[in-house]
């Protein structure tokens, strides 16, 4: 359940961020007519929900980098890979 809820919630925040960038390209020459413009208006909001969203990517990536490098590390170094190879093992190849 939250597994779902978490897909969808991330889905939510990459329409909204897809849906302000397309409305941003499409208004971006419009005719201002006044101090308050709605369009103006719209596009500051679309502007904040694009840079907001960009700051959580920002801290997420942040978080899961110290993840991978704190977690992932000690994991990889309490395994020990045997390197073995026809090489190691003295395999003779015929021809």
């Amino acid at each position: 359940m939250k597994k779902a809820a978490a897909l969808l919630l991330a889905l939510f925040v990459a329409v909204a961020v897809f849906i302000s960038c397309i409305y941003i390209g499409e208004n971006l020459n419009h005719h201002c007519y006044g101090e308050d413009c709605t369009i103006c208006m719209e596009l500051r909001t679309a502007e904040a929900i694009i840079s907001n969203t960009g700051m959580i990517i920002a801290v997420m990536t942040s978080v899961i980098s110290f993840l991978i490098f704190k977690v992932c590390k000690p994991v990889q170094k309490q395994t020990k890979l045997v390197g073995r190879s026809l090489i190691s093992l003295k395999v003779e190849l015929l021809v």
